[in-house]
């Protein structure tokens, strides 16, 4: 019938969307655990990544490491990074930043601090309509509590945002044994 080219149009259409979804996924998993992270030490992961996102975006990322992460086990690790990339996400895209500041630090030999401080627009975090992406934010309290950790954030409106995300390192510091990872 008269239908027939509307449908095949459709078709076309619909064949392309599907495409650019499989892309976007495809982006995505390749995201949310990157392959560098297995070859990498924490603050290492995180210079990387630094680097890439400023080169990307224009954006100055300073870091500065004054703690070892060699004690984090791998879980933690990992957690700890995709926070801390959602931290530096949420300071690029939202918060309008033209400086980020990245520290890592021990605290005490038995905690490792990442902080992510901001000159972007900030907000008010006791108001909750207007905070960033509430997701990204949630998850990144639930990552660092998944591994026995805790996530704060300091924020005021025009006065950028600060971040910590902070996680235990291993007791058994002076064990030799290797990071093990499971794919699942």
């Amino acid at each position: 019938g008269k239908d027939e080219p509307l449908r095949t149009d459709l078709l076309g259409r619909s064949i392309e969307d599907i495409g650019g979804i499989i892309a976007d996924l495809r982006d995505i998993t390749h995201d949310l655990r990157p392959p560098f992270l297995e070859r990498m030490r924490l603050q290492e992961a995180i210079q990387y990544h630094c680097s890439e996102l400023s080169t990307r975006t224009g954006v100055a990322i300073h870091v500065v490491s004054n703690g070892d992460s060699s004690q984090l086990d791998g879980r933690a690790k990992e957690q700890c990074f995709l926070g801390f990339r959602e931290a530096l996400n949420n300071a690029v895209r939202h918060a309008m930043a033209t400086r980020i500041d990245v520290t890592l630090g021990a605290l005490d030999n038995d905690l490792l601090v990442v902080r992510i401080a901001d000159n972007g627009v900030g907000f008010n975090p006791r108001q909750k309509s207007i905070a960033p992406s509430g997701l990204g934010l949630s998850m990144m309290f639930e990552r660092a509590e998944s591994v026995g950790g805790y996530a704060e954030i300091h924020s005021e409106p025009d006065e950028g945002t600060t971040v910590s995300i902070t996680v235990p390192l291993r007791s058994d510091a002076n064990s030799t044994e290797e990071y093990v990872t499971f794919r699942g």
